[in-house]
């Protein structure tokens, strides 16, 4: 059976003693980082990932999704393990505090996402675009976004995509033809041609 250790010690030499990140007070979100925080952390994303994501992922991979009477069914024990990552908190980990994040800095978020990847990578694609989905609108999007979508991204209990792939540029995005436009009843439109890789 494949098994899986979180390169702890690794990612703990470079955040504390490589990058010295708890020499960094100046820059947003690391005021409160300290070589125990990062333990903690990282320890804590280590079990939780070999422990609760990495079983669920090869049973993920070994099964797929279905497709039954015109839905999407994920693979046994997708669900739970999403509901568990996102009450763990750690999808909200370099969020914004004023968004439901712990602002810590997206380094960390890096090292957990390695984990996520590394233990259920299908099953982490589900959330990929989650946190900069709600960043984006969280900046730029009208009032009512940031009141009904933001929060649903940023706890995970909606997820997001991207969808920027054309058949002739691959993911240049100074080539994409593809638009879309708001009609006069609220509804959007989009022209051109899509194809998706993930």
């Amino acid at each position: 059976m494949p098994s899986y250790t979180a390169p702890v010690d690794d990612w703990l030499f470079l955040l504390n003693d490589f990058l010295r990140v708890q020499d960094q007070h100046q820059l947003p979100g690391y005021a409160e980082l300290t070589p125990e925080l990062c333990s903690d952390i990282v320890r804590g994303a280590a079990r939780f990932h070999e422990e609760v994501l990495l079983p669920v992922g090869m049973a993920g991979d070994a099964e797929g999704a279905r497709l039954v009477e015109g839905r999407v069914r994920t693979p046994t024990g997708y669900r739970e393990a999403w509901r568990a990552y996102r009450e763990s908190g750690w999808l909200q980990l370099s969020l914004p505090e004023e968004i439901g994040g712990a602002g810590l800095p997206a380094i960390l978020s890096a090292v957990v996402g390695e984990m996520r990847i590394t233990t259920a990578h299908s099953l982490a694609m589900y959330g990929s675009f989650c946190a900069s989905a709600a960043r984006m609108l969280h900046a730029l999007g009208d009032p009512w976004m940031r009141e009904h979508i933001v929060p649903r991204l940023a706890s995970g209990e909606w997820t997001a995509t991207m969808c920027l792939t054309e058949s002739h540029c691959g993911t240049d995005l100074r080539q994409l033809r593809t638009r879309a436009h708001e009609t006069a009843d609220g509804r959007w439109v989009v022209r051109g041609s899509k194809i998706f890789i993930s």
